[in-house]
């Protein structure tokens, strides 16, 4: 048979390659976890850019409304001021009017 020596370093390579084997698995893990977390990045990155997207779309939209909203109220201003000035012009030829009788 064999001699204890022979045994001691067959049981020495097992742990060894034991002990390699779980380093390798270990090596594995970290790489997986990294490249979970660069993907993990890319998808916060991407999903901070869609949401910047989408809030410089909803600026716009709103200056939009906005400059709508100014548009409206410079065309009611202008028929306030067509409507006052059409009654100051009745008033005017009523006065007018009157003057002649």
């Amino acid at each position: 048979g064999r001699s204890d020596g022979e045994g001691a370093v067959e049981e020495a390579r097992k742990e060894v390659e034991q002990a390699l084997g779980l380093l390798e698995e270990e090596k594995r893990k970290r790489e997986t976890l990294e490249q979970e977390r660069v993907n993990e990045k890319v998808t916060w990155e991407d999903k901070e850019q869609k949401v910047a997207l989408e809030l410089e779309q909803l600026l716009h939209k709103l200056e939009i409304a906005r400059e709508h909203e100014n548009e409206r109220g410079r065309a009611r201003k202008r028929e306030r001021d067509t409507d006052r000035g059409k009654i100051l012009s009745l008033v005017q030829s009523r006065v007018e009017l009157q003057a002649a009788l």
